[in-house]
């Protein structure tokens, strides 16, 4: 029985060095081919969200923009789809990057109570509302600069947000067994 165990280690340990080297083959061109899919297609994403936020701006009032960036939303199944996020001084809305930046859910900023992110490295966070109709995303790095930390930028626009806005409240930490981070401001 453990002749079977090592030659099946040792077949793993062959097949991972072979997968690996044809990652490494390839790895240059998939990469060039990727940075040109990326460059390509920024004049057309940054354009048509730049229109759909002055759209935005002329409907809904708004004066600032928080935050803005694209994010994995899952829901409730565990499914995962791509979707465009954007943080103004009064809603949050999900948008579908894939049609033209169509507004598919847009909830007020004051329904906000608070907001929860993972310490790994999945830029997990979840924002709470009064309602119990929470937000899951995962923020999406920046294709140019791919070691930016997303979340940071987003609970420090909301925490000086919230603190300018409601006559200097503080915003309350929490942490759960070093796993997550609560912030909620009421």
């Amino acid at each position: 029985m453990r002749a079977i165990y090592a030659i099946m280690g040792c077949y793993k340990r062959h097949k991972v060095k072979a997968h690996l080297e044809v990652e490494r083959r390839f790895a240059t061109k998939s990469v060039i081919m990727t940075m040109e899919r990326q460059v390509r297609d920024c004049p057309q994403t940054s354009s048509g969200f730049i229109r759909v936020s002055k759209e935005l701006r002329n409907k809904d009032q708004y004066s600032q923009v928080l935050f803005s960036g694209f994010c994995r939303k899952v829901n409730r199944f565990n499914k995962s789809t791509d979707r465009g996020v954007l943080v103004t001084d009064k809603y949050v809305y999900k948008l579908e990057p894939k049609k033209q930046y169509k507004v598919l859910k847009k909830l007020p900023l004051d329904a906000f109570t608070g907001v929860t992110v993972t310490s790994g490295v999945d830029q997990m966070v979840a924002l709470h509302t009064s309602s119990q109709d929470d937000v899951l995303l995962c923020l999406q790095r920046g294709e140019l600069c791919p070691n930016q930390d997303r979340v940071g930028e987003l609970v420090g626009s909301l925490v000086d947000h919230f603190t300018r806005h409601r006559n200097g409240q503080s915003a309350t930490l929490s942490s759960f067994r070093d796993k997550a981070v609560t912030m909620m401001w009421l």
